[in-house]
């Protein structure tokens, strides 16, 4: 009992300070309105990360990004437009509104060495984890049905004294998809639980090692998404693959999650 009388305050509480925010962003009080919500992703959100929590989250996220636009600030809108969808991949506003931005905002590219497996993994990137994971569950149960198929036959001809071969070659060709789409969506699961997040800063230097005065590797721009591998020192390690491996300060740097890095 105590602990659901603590869910439905904990649900009070979280509808009062978003009807709070969603009032000053109707009354077009757009600062205060951005200060309500970081409150609530503060105090609330980001105590018990959850399901019910990051869907929560995509909402705000979504009402800041629409904020931002109106402040003419194309960069968060871009960015908090983003973490939304990523939070939530079918929220259909915040991916209409994504999409919207991606066609104002440009998006910095640097030189890198792109690999076989970069550009295998940019090609799968096409199709979502839970797709790949479908297509591979049919293949499993088709593969099955082929195999269960030819052994059947097989006993039917020893039973009629018929000694000619059952082919096997489509069986076992239908194995070797299977393994292959498994394979794929391994990796398509793993690129998914990749955390990245955008540098929010004009310009942000990427340091050798986490700290102040430490050698320079690379300045990234604004917009810029990196993968992030930990943080330390109120500096996140980051990483931009086949181009360079480093530290940037966690301010200057919006992660595309929620709650990475409390245990530090």
């Amino acid at each position: 009992m105590p602990q659901e009388a603590n869910q439905e305050t904990s649900t009070v509480d979280y509808t009062k300070l978003f009807d709070e925010a969603l009032a000053l962003q109707q009354q077009q009080s757009w600062d205060p309105a951005l200060s309500a919500y970081q409150t609530l992703l503060n105090q609330h959100l980001n105590q018990q990360p959850n399901e019910l929590s990051v869907f929560r989250a995509s909402v705000v996220y979504h009402n800041m990004s629409t904020i931002a636009q109106q402040k003419g600030d194309l960069l968060k809108a871009y960015v908090w437009s983003k973490k939304s969808l990523t939070l939530n991949p079918d929220n259909q506003l915040a991916r209409e509104a994504f999409e919207h931005y991606s066609k104002n905002f440009e998006v910095p590219v640097i030189p890198h060495q792109i690999t076989n497996f970069d550009n295998f993994k940019s090609l799968i990137s096409k199709g979502s984890p839970d797709a790949w994971l479908t297509l591979s569950f049919v293949l499993i149960l088709t593969s099955i049905w082929l195999v269960l198929k030819n052994i059947i036959a097989s006993k039917k001809k020893q039973l009629a004294n018929d000694f000619s071969i059952v082919p096997k070659w489509p069986a076992y060709l239908l194995v070797s998809v299977t393994l292959l789409m498994l394979a794929i969506t391994y990796i398509r699961y793993q690129d998914s639980t990749v955390l990245r997040g955008i540098i929010i800063a004009s310009s942000a230097q990427i340091q050798t090692a986490p700290g102040e005065n430490k050698s320079v590797i690379f300045e990234a721009q604004s917009g810029l998404e990196l993968e992030v591998l930990k943080l330390s020192e109120g500096y996140y390690q980051v990483r931009y693959p086949g181009a360079f491996t480093g530290w940037v300060s966690n301010s200057q740097l919006e992660i595309l999650g929620l709650n990475f890095g409390q245990n530090e």
